[in-house]
């Protein structure tokens, strides 16, 4: 069986950031005995768009690889985290955002599905081949942490519809896994914690993944990661 680890990070901020969190997602995939890979200037393939469009390289990584996961820069994934494939019995595994409580954060997923059908042609889809109760506009997955296997690598071959406006590239993946009853295991958010859910919450004791997703404060941002470093520290999670 062979694993990867792989992040993406362009440009100084992120690659400054990298300093902080790489280590620790480089541990973890050491733990697991998988390979670490950085995607970034010099092995970019998609520079003219979004960071996620990376993803469709995984195709060609899945030529070496049984089993990936991604993990992106602005997290910290603690040391007692388990691989993703196992947690999910080798099915491709992501934190299913749908399931979070009604307010804005469904409203802006709604909008973000009905631009990307509106701009694409494509069918407004609310239901998936699982049988489970939704919101009428379907699942809404946070890309950030995924894991996947070879038997996944179709959702990457063909990026066509996949677009940088907002969320985009998420928006994009829910719908395509919708589009074919890809059945997506829902790691659920200890795998995936926002950090605003980290802080008020008991996650802190518990979450595996602190993720960072859509704080553009980078100059509190950079004096955060390293006191919540050293808190994961204290509990011995790091």
């Amino acid at each position: 069986m062979k694993r990867l680890v792989y992040t993406v990070a362009f440009g100084s901020i992120f690659h400054d950031m990298a300093k902080m969190t790489h280590p620790h997602i480089k541990s973890y995939a050491r733990r697991h005995g998988a390979d670490f890979l950085v995607v970034d200037e010099s092995n970019r393939l998609y520079p003219q768009h979004h960071a996620s469009y990376e993803d469709f390289q995984i195709p060609k990584w899945l030529e070496t690889y049984d089993e990936i996961v991604h993990l992106d820069t602005d997290l910290i994934v603690a040391s007692d985290t388990p691989w993703l494939l196992d947690a999910s019995a080798g099915r491709m595994c992501m934190f299913d955002e749908s399931f979070r409580d009604a307010g804005d954060v469904s409203r802006t997923r709604v909008r973000y599905y009905l631009d990307y059908c509106h701009k694409t042609g494509k069918n407004f889809l609310g239901n998936n081949s699982m049988g489970v109760a939704l919101k009428p506009w379907g699942r809404y997955f946070n890309i950030g942490v995924i894991g996947l296997s070879r038997r996944d690598a179709s959702l990457f071959i063909d990026p066509e519809g996949f677009y940088d406006d907002g969320c985009g590239h998420q928006t994009f993946m829910g719908h395509r896994i919708m589009e074919r009853n890809h059945v997506v295991h829902d790691l659920g958010p200890e795998f995936n914690c926002m950090h605003q859910d980290w802080e008020r919450s008991d996650f802190h004791q518990t979450a595996f993944v602190i993720h960072y997703a859509s704080i553009r404060n980078y100059n509190w941002l950079f004096q955060q990661i390293p006191m919540d470093i050293e808190r994961l520290k204290s509990l011995g999670r790091l």
